[in-house]
């Protein structure tokens, strides 16, 4: 099929007041943090069984930004580990993000060059509400982890 891009463009305006709504939405009051826990200390039993140290000898040859970087961030980790299993299960899967991600990635890399910003917002608007229509499974151990959340930060987090 043959279609000159002015029909594209023409086709396409259609979503611009939708993708400006879109931009310009209410943000929700709560979002997750990863130093959410900082302020919680840690017992001894609690902390994580590894050595950083060893970590950083291990990996400093092959990959030596990665190792310092594991060790100079470990005060932000450490406390994902005070977190329940199920909890840090919730916390750091990140295959739907990932999948998100890919799909944005292939929208973007069958096209050459976008003749404008607005351009390149439409089409990713566009995706996304592609993409969100296939959200219907729920996240696994999500009831447990907040739960725990709501006790943690008691009042913060509508229940």
């Amino acid at each position: 099929m043959d279609v000159s891009p002015s029909l594209i463009s023409a086709v396409t305006d259609t979503v611009i007041d939708d993708v400006k709504a879109w931009q310009s939405r209410p943000l929700d009051s709560v979002y997750p943090n990863r130093l959410c826990g900082r302020s919680k200390g840690l017992s001894r039993g609690d902390r994580p069984r590894s050595n950083s140290v060893s970590f950083e000898k291990k990996w400093q040859g092959r990959f030596p930004s990665i190792a310092k970087s594991w060790r100079s961030n470990w005060v932000h980790i450490i406390p994902f580990f005070s977190y329940p299993p199920a909890i840090r299960r919730v916390i750091y899967t990140t295959n739907a993000i990932e999948s998100i991600q890919a799909q944005l990635r292939k929208v973007n890399s069958n096209r050459g060059a976008f003749p404008s910003p607005e351009a390149v917002r439409k089409i990713l608007y566009l995706a996304i509400e592609r993409i969100s229509k296939r959200w219907k499974r729920p996240i696994r151990d999500w009831v447990a982890a907040l739960n725990h959340f709501s006790v943690v930060f008691e009042g913060r987090i509508p229940v």
